[in-house]
Parts: structure tokens; C-alpha cells; sequence
């Protein structure tokens, strides 16, 4: 890996730790609150209906057979497997750091019923992971 590289991932988690920090002190509250106010005043019904697709395309019921898909049709094996540890990895990384921060939902502006706890959330990580493996793949092969 290069130092460039190394230099946005050290950059990506002093961000993460420091959004972890700020949440596990409820130092976020006041902006929670802020933008759950901003946010309501934009909501209609054609955005809505925009964001539940998109949030139906990081769902499990999605994610695991596209996973399952790309481990049977990518020709090569070590690919299709690192792709599946590194879904299942990210899901097992988002359970525990959600045992870990125990925030709870927030109660106003639920369009989608979700259980467990809010943070962080499951489908931007798995989002970001599952995508940008794919991603990284085509940079990667192109």
C-alpha cells in the first residue's frame, strides 16, 4: 500500500474514532436534533419512495445473494472469497460496535421500522463495503 494510501485510511479512522468519541459523550445530540429539524422540512413522498430503494439495496435480503452471485460467477475464487469475508467481516464489525455504543433509535422521523441500535448504521457500512469492493474491483481491473 502506498503512503498515500496509508494517509486517507489513517485520516478515514481518526474521523470514525472521533464521531465514535463525540457519540459515546451524547456530544452529538444538539446536531441530531438540528438535522432531524432540517430534514423534516425536505421530506415528500417522491424522496421517500427514492430512499426506501436505496435502502432496500444495502439490505441483507439484497447484499447476501449478490455476494452469493459474485462468489459463483467471478472466475477467480480468491476474489469471489475475499468479497464474502469482507461482507461478513463488516457485519460482524457493525454488531459488536453496536454493543459497544448502545445508541439508541431515534424516535421521530422513522419511515423505515429498524430494531436494535442506530449506531452505526449497519447499511452504510455494509454499503460502503460491499460497494466499494466492487468498486475497487473495477478500478482495480480496468
Amino acid at each position: 500500500m502506498n503512503k498515500k494510501r496509508v494517509n486517507i485510511v489513517l485520516i478515514l479512522l481518526v474521523i470514525f474514532i472521533s464521531i465514535c468519541i463525540l457519540i459515546s459523550t451524547k456530544e452529538t445530540l444538539m446536531i441530531d436534533n438540528y438535522m432531524y429539524r432540517l430534514i423534516a422540512k425536505t421530506i415528500t413522498p417522491q424522496k421517500t419512495k427514492v430512499l426506501k430503494i436505496i435502502t432496500t439495496m444495502v439490505s441483507p435480503s439484497v447484499i447476501l445473494p449478490l455476494v452469493g452471485l459474485m462468489f459463483i460467477f467471478i472466475k477467480n475464487k480468491f476474489v469471489g472469497l475475499c468479497m464474502a469475508l469482507n461482507t461478513v467481516s463488516i457485519y460482524v464489525i457493525n454488531n459488536l460496535a453496536k454493543l459497544i455504543f448502545l445508541r439508541p433509535r431515534p424516535t421521530n422521523l422513522q419511515l423505515i421500522k429498524e430494531n436494535g441500535y442506530s449506531y452505526p448504521s449497519g447499511h452504510a457500512m455494509i454499503a460502503a463495503a460491499f460497494y466499494g469492493f466492487i468498486i475497487y474491483l473495477v478500478c482495480t481491473r480496468i
